[in-house]
């Protein structure tokens, strides 16, 4: 992951809004295209668009409320239900 984005002309550190969304975008590419867009508990294919009935979530092993971080070893794209289940 970038140290920095630059958009535009313009680079955002890691403090900003920009990066923080560019990050959970990165997060989210990565992890379906390393799991070949599949949730990693059921293995029903998923999509990465929202309002859809098979839409990728990402999931974290351990939670960042627990001390998880959100980098790719504590990240996988899992579906909805699976997700919601492990609430």
């Amino acid at each position: 992951m970038p140290e920095v984005f630059i958009h535009e002309g313009i680079s955002y550190g890691p403090e900003t809004r920009y990066w923080q969304h560019q990050n959970r975008v990165y997060l989210r590419t990565v992890a379906s295209e390393r799991q070949n867009h599949r949730c990693c508990y059921c293995g029903i294919p998923t999509i990465l668009k929202k309002d859809k009935a098979n839409t990728a979530t990402l999931d974290h092993y351990v939670p960042r409320c627990h001390g998880g971080t959100d980098d790719l070893d504590n990240s996988v794209m899992a579906c909805n239900g699976c997700n919601r289940a492990r609430s």
